[in-house]
């Protein structure tokens, strides 16, 4: 996985204080902030750690009542979200999807 990614798993795992696994804010702006990288770029990177299995969105971003946006809030899936239940660890079974190879064959 390239370093931003990691970067933004790390900036993750610094927010968990050990019992908020689930409840885990950080918003697209405040992790640019925190990466030193444009907010249009963070997408890409939450997405990655999503589909690789790292981290899972528990609930979604939203406008409150007031009208304030309310952040995404996560969970890691190294950790346990529930006291006796494991980690469900979904990064340990993925694989690389490999793209289907188009037909190269050249007409003589």
């Amino acid at each position: 996985m390239k370093p931003a990614p990691r970067a933004l798993y790390i900036e993750l795992k610094r927010r968990f204080n050990g019992v908020n696994n689930g409840a885990i804010i950080l918003s697209h702006r405040d992790a640019a902030t925190a990466l030193n990288v444009h907010r249009n770029t963070i997408g890409g990177l939450f997405d990655t750690l999503q589909e690789r299995g790292f981290i899972r969105m528990t609930q979604a971003p939203y406008l409150g009542p007031s009208g304030i946006g309310r952040a995404s809030v996560w969970a890691l899936e190294e950790v346990p979200i529930h006291e006796g239940q494991p980690a469900p660890k979904a990064f340990a079974s993925w694989t690389k999807t490999k793209s289907p190879h188009k037909n190269q064959d050249k007409v003589a």
